[in-house]
């Protein structure tokens, strides 16, 4: 198991494992997220073919970080991509467990 900071990865039967100890970012400053503009007129529609573009290019790039070792921070994916294509946290984070899900059934990572 690969750690780094208070994070702990591993593989556990074909499944990344990640485990925090929390301790470690006790004295840690608090993360404070920037406001994104969500566009209101996009609240309970179906998201359109550009957004799912960018959500899924965006999660593959994550993918590929974690995959090969590399660092990244979900947290500003989030937010580059809230600002992009106007959507609330709460919908990126939904859409990408969709996207994690399909890729689980799929049974690839």
């Amino acid at each position: 198991m690969n750690t780094e900071g208070g994070l702990h990865f591993g593989k556990d039967q074909d499944r990344i494992v990640v485990r925090v100890r929390w301790s470690a970012f006790r004295r840690q400053p608090r993360f404070q997220a920037k406001a994104c503009m969500v566009d209101e007129t996009k609240t309970g529609t179906d998201w359109q073919t550009d957004e799912l573009d960018a959500i899924v290019s965006d999660y593959f790039s994550m993918l590929d970080a974690e995959l090969s070792g590399q660092n990244y921070v979900k947290s500003r994916h989030s937010e580059a991509l809230r600002a992009r294509i106007g959507r609330t946290h709460g919908s990126v984070e939904y859409k990408h467990q969709n996207i994690s899900a399909v890729l689980n059934k799929l049974g690839l990572p």
